[in-house]
């Protein structure tokens, strides 16, 4: 995905996010999503445009500490719908007049019709260009243009810089807040002196590359992704005053995990600052106090609950709406043989795309293709679609001993769900299952949805719990487990249905929802 230079051509129209992007923060959220936004909405293929190596190193000769690999890069652009990448040599455009920057590279050689930036983007020679002069070129080209406003954490505004001096303080938390997800690394694991074996808590070994930020020395909860699952883990970051090092190194144990990962390049998320790092005077000593550390961070990521979609994911979608789709035929077209009834249900079935359509399109097409004499207006079909349907809908044989089975291990339960609010709602009322679920979110009552991460953290809010104790389970491949990805929840695919030949890397699938008790009981404490 990621194109150094400008080899690769897009073969069709784009709609381009423009920054640096040096950690992809909340600030820099709203921008990428406009260009996903945008490209969804008019066809074009979502983008970002970025630079290396990084402007400030090359006009001031020294480059920012990194936030972030380039694979965490990629994934997170990926998981926020971007499809390409283009990181164009600075040292090639920083001379461009702002006019040449925009007609030369981005309207005739990307094909750009959309862009996005932030309120302070400079570009062009000398950083000549600015939002206003992007505004006036974008007019000239017939560009659409969205300016973003500054983001702010705890009163004041999200920047890189800030982010990096949390990070080698030690407030990893408000780091992690800022970025909207936990600061993590993936570098390649490499042979230590094998002490943590020997007291019982063996470790993964990396150090980390010139050029990428240092957090300040010391123990921290953490996190780690192994066998497609997110560990319970304690990470050392420093020099191991008790046995020593040459370099700064990151010493992290996997709780509840044994194998050799040597070689690979393992995900280590940071989620806590536990305390300084600090010499002990025997390996007896530094065991205790690992004990110590390791259950502080067993208790900081062990999952407290288990979210769900509903359509498809606890409910059987495609029989409930069957089933709706013959009484509403029966009701408006009474002629109607049985035999043409179980042909056209399913036809509405298939263009009901498993709910993902247009329905003012859906439903004027029943009344041009079916030949409906004299139809209500178009707000009657709406209204019964929402108030009818919800009472056809069925859950899954074992939705309802799954709801039971994971509360008895005292999790908590919920439901997060896209759709119009009253006919969630009502699936919700008519199924049952109010009682075996703690938090209920549904899109309709906010202006967001899957797979935008403020859906997933008001959710987390209600609960009072953060995004590492919780698990999401969806059908859906982006809405659903792209969404939950990005909000920093483990994710779990539940593969069938409109999706049952997808496949997601490096996540946990299911095909029957039962499944996810024994994924619970295997991954958390015993």
């Amino acid at each position: 995905m990621i194109n150094y230079g400008l080899n690769h051509i897009p073969n069709g129209l784009t709609a381009v996010a423009l920054g640096t992007f040096d950690g992809i923060h909340t600030g820099h959220f709203d921008v990428i999503n406009f260009a996903v936004i945008s490209a969804k909405k008019n066809g074009y293929i979502p983008c970002v445009i970025s630079f290396y190596p990084h402007p400030q190193e090359i006009l001031s000769g020294k480059a920012p500490y990194a936030l972030m690999t380039p694979s965490e890069r990629e994934t997170v652009q990926t998981l926020m719908g971007v499809e390409l990448c283009y990181m164009l040599d600075f040292c090639e455009i920083r001379n461009l007049s702002p006019r040449q920057f925009v007609k030369d590279i981005l309207y005739d050689k990307l094909k750009v019709r959309s862009i996005s930036c932030g309120y302070d983007y400079r570009f062009g020679e000398k950083g000549a260009g600015n939002a206003e002069i992007l505004k006036s070129l974008c007019d000239e080209f017939k560009i659409e243009l969205h300016v973003t406003e500054p983001v702010l954490c705890r009163g004041e505004r999200v920047s890189s810089t800030r982010i990096r001096k949390e990070i080698e303080n030690g407030n990893i938390a408000l780091a992690n807040e800022m970025l909207g997800r936990p600061f993590c690394y993936d570098f390649i694991v490499v042979g230590g002196l094998k002490n943590g074996r020997t007291i019982g808590f063996p470790t993964i070994n990396q150090y980390f590359p010139e050029g990428f930020i240092m957090p300040k020395f010391g123990v921290y909860a953490s996190r780690t992704f192994v066998d497609g699952w997110w560990k319970p883990s304690v990470t050392n970051f420093g020099v191991r005053p008790t046995v020593g090092s040459d370099r700064p190194i990151s010493e992290t144990c996997i709780l509840d995990y044994s194998g050799d990962l040597y070689g690979e390049n393992v995900r280590v998320e940071l989620l806590e600052y536990i305390r300084e790092e600090k010499k002990f005077s025997s390996l007896e000593a530094l065991k205790e106090q690992i004990k110590i550390d390791s259950e502080k961070a067993r208790l900081r990521s062990e999952i407290k609950a288990v979210l769900f979609d509903f359509d498809d994911t606890l409910s059987d979608r495609r029989t409930g709406f069957m089933e709706f789709a013959k009484y509403f035929l029966k009701k408006y077209f009474p002629d109607m043989s049985e035999l043409e009834i179980g042909m056209r249900s399913e036809e509405m079935n298939i263009n009901n795309n498993g709910g993902y359509c247009d329905r003012s399109k859906f439903f004027s097409d029943i009344v041009k293709n079916y030949g409906m004499k004299n139809p209500p207006d178009e707000e009657v079909f709406f209204q019964e679609y929402d108030t009818v349907f919800p009472r056809y809908v069925r859950l899954f044989e074992n939705t309802k001993d799954t709801l039971k089975a994971l509360r008895s291990m005292g999790l908590k339960t919920g439901i997060i769900t896209n759709g119009v609010s009253k006919m969630q709602h009502n699936k919700i009322k008519n199924t049952g299952i109010d009682d075996l679920i703690d938090v209920f979110s549904v899109s309709g009552d906010y202006d967001f949805k899957k797979p935008d991460k403020r859906v997933f953290d008001v959710t987390l809010q209600k609960l009072g719990l953060r995004s590492e104790q919780a698990v999401f389970v969806g059908d859906h491949p982006i809405n659903d487990i792209r969404g939950a990805k990005g909000a920093g929840l483990n994710a779990v695919f539940m593969q069938h249905g409109f999706f049952d030949k997808t496949v997601i890397p490096d996540t946990v699938t299911i095909r029957d929802i039962g499944q996810i008790v024994e994924i619970i009981r295997k991954n958390n404490k015993k």
